[in-house]
């Protein structure tokens, strides 16, 4: 199992017919507020994930938040994740969309830090997000 692709957005959801809906795609947060810690908007975690046929259809996930040396930011979560066959010949999918709200995450001062993935413990990806002070223009 791999992750296919994963954002932070504005907005995300399931349409009717599954497909994902995402508004607002974004890898950074700017620091407009200047307190510490830094919160975090109102955002959605989107993932999807591959797995083949034979890898079975109800895993494990477990998610992390971490600082640039892998240090957990807030407490992991788990839950369950779901794989659904796409097409003929092509991997099933598993989707993940976790919303937070306003200052539910917050971070102790600018730079990297990362979303990471594990399916049945083992590592599946991440995606980046960077905290920076705000561009001056």
């Amino acid at each position: 199992m791999q992750l296919k692709y994963a954002h932070l957005t504005d907005f995300a959801t399931v349409g009717n017919n599954g497909k994902l809906i995402l508004v607002g795609i974004f890898s950074n947060i700017f620091d407009a507020l200047k307190v510490k810690p830094i919160p975090f908007p109102q955002f959605h975690l989107v993932a999807v994930f591959e797995a083949h046929v034979t890898e079975g259809t109800e895993h494990k996930l477990t998610v992390r938040f971490v600082d640039g040396d892998g240090r957990p930011v807030i407490p992991e979560f788990h839950g369950p994740i779901k794989f659904k066959p796409t097409r003929k010949g092509r991997p099933m999918e598993g989707n993940v969309l976790i919303g937070f709200g306003p200052g539910t995450v917050k971070v102790p001062e600018h730079g990297d830090y990362e979303f990471r993935f594990q399916i049945d413990d083992h590592d599946a990806g991440g995606v980046i997000v960077a905290v920076t002070p705000p561009v001056s223009g």
